[in-house]
């Protein structure tokens, strides 16, 4: 995520240094939305595997409210 924030700041920097123009040939080098969708193949990673564990737990959980005593 650091890499986002640091071209983030870069763009504006650029525009208030040396203006749109330069700001904008920044955004066009898709750094940020490499950087966005370097963030959300990380997030996507965490959710199924939050799922996956959720899902076993929940089924352990099933098991054992259904199993004799």
């Amino acid at each position: 995520m650091d890499s986002k924030f640091t071209e983030l700041q870069t763009v504006i920097d650029l525009r208030k240094t040396k203006g749109f123009a330069a700001a904008s040939q920044e955004i066009l080098t898709d750094k940020g939305k490499n950087a966005m969708d370097a963030i959300r193949k990380v997030v996507n990673a965490m959710v199924s595997e939050e799922t996956g564990l959720l899902d076993k737990r929940s089924a352990e959980e099933q098991d054992r409210s259904t199993a004799p005593c």
